[in-house]
């Protein structure tokens, strides 16, 4: 897989040979005026997630020398409807959005394979745990000078809400997604170690002493963009010895008196991107990030760095079969795959962890 087309609507990058490739990407051997994509991705991600839409999130178009668009607005319903078109060749579905989500980003990602005539829609509510996915009718092969117009701020207008556009040449998994950068120390039974190196059959030592097995490790690039754009927790805050950067949406865990008497749990999770701007850092801009996470027999309390982070939550992912082919964890034994149910603690909102972390900061 290499990213090849990235924008956040202010800036823009094009490169067929990929952007901060790795050394197992597969960008494209070239990219003359008449070369199409037969397989690839193109993830859209929008922030101010609201059932209310009145008027079109994304409509762009452009007619020539290849016509295309690509629109995503409101239903007569408050669901949403996705469409993508090439020429004469037009495909779209409708996209629910979950009545008075939590969620504040939408991230859809439009996947497609020529060779297999296979093409999905999958949508993540950003934050809420929540993954919609829609199979498509069979795709056409979409010109790559199209994506290099796609992400040029000169040559597009974007609307507002608008977090990122990004290109990639193979297929993106979707849902439950890494969140912690490749070099946070993890405690093991064999010490502390980097979460990047961990393997499976490694024993993590939980929040609470208890020893878990790992049971996959997941590592992926991402834009550095909306709901991916690294942050860092800096210590002394919820006990860190060093800071950690991590997604927006990684959840860290809270305890203590304020949190039984606020919210009579022992622990409760805080989103990252919910803490206030005095306990972490913002980090410098780049194109790309790379994130790993750990799979683990159940939703758990993860020491890291002195901290308690939380590990992958999977949910009941491995109950269907459609969502299991569309994640990270595709090609996996069903049978093998953890049940994980409900989070481990009460995830708390923006206006609620800002109260809770707020006060602390002071």
């Amino acid at each position: 897989m290499a990213w090849i087309a990235l924008s956040d609507g202010t800036h823009g990058r094009f490169d067929p040979a990929g952007i901060d490739p790795l050394p197992h990407d597969s960008p494209l051997p070239e990219a003359g005026p008449n070369t199409v994509l037969n397989r690839g991705s193109l993830v859209i991600e929008i922030r101010g997630l609201d059932n209310e839409w009145l008027a079109p999130i994304l409509d762009i178009r452009r007619s020539s020398p290849c016509p295309f668009c690509l629109r995503l607005g409101p239903d007569y319903d408050g669901a949403l409807h996705f469409q993508l078109g090439q020429g004469d060749h037009l495909t779209g579905c409708r996209v629910p959005v979950t009545e008075n989500s939590t969620a504040e980003r939408l991230r859809l990602t439009y996947s497609w394979d020529v060779a297999l005539q296979t093409a999905q829609l999958t949508v993540v509510e950003v934050g809420a745990d929540t993954l919609h996915l829609h199979n498509l009718p069979a795709p056409q092969p979409i010109p790559v000078d199209v994506f290099a117009w796609l992400v040029d701020p000169g040559k597009c207008s974007y609307p507002p809400g608008l977090s990122f556009l990004a290109l990639s040449t193979d297929i993106v998994a979707a849902g439950p997604a890494p969140s912690l950068c490749l070099d946070t120390i993890v405690s093991t039974l064999d010490g502390p170690t980097p979460v990047g190196h961990l393997r499976r059959g490694d024993m993590v030592v939980t929040g609470s002493g208890e020893p878990l097995p790992v049971l996959a490790t997941l590592c992926w690039q991402v834009p550095a963009m909306g709901s991916f754009k690294p942050l860092q927790v800096r210590p002394p805050y919820f006990g860190l010895r060093r800071p950690i950067t991590m997604a927006p949406f990684q959840r860290l865990f809270m305890s203590g008196n304020d949190v039984e008497d606020l919210f009579g749990h022992e622990h409760v999770l805080v989103a990252a991107e919910h803490l206030p701007s005095s306990v972490r850092n913002r980090m410098p801009d780049r194109w790309t990030v790379q994130y790993a996470q750990i799979l683990l027999p159940r939703h758990a309390r993860v020491r890291a760095s002195g901290a308690e982070v939380e590990s992958l939550y999977f949910g009941e992912m491995g109950r269907n079969r459609d969502w299991l082919v569309a994640s990270h964890l595709d090609g996996r034994c069903r049978v093998h795959l953890p049940d994980h149910g409900a989070p481990a603690s009460t995830v708390l909102g923006r206006f609620a962890a800002s109260v809770l972390t707020e006060g602390r900061a002071a």
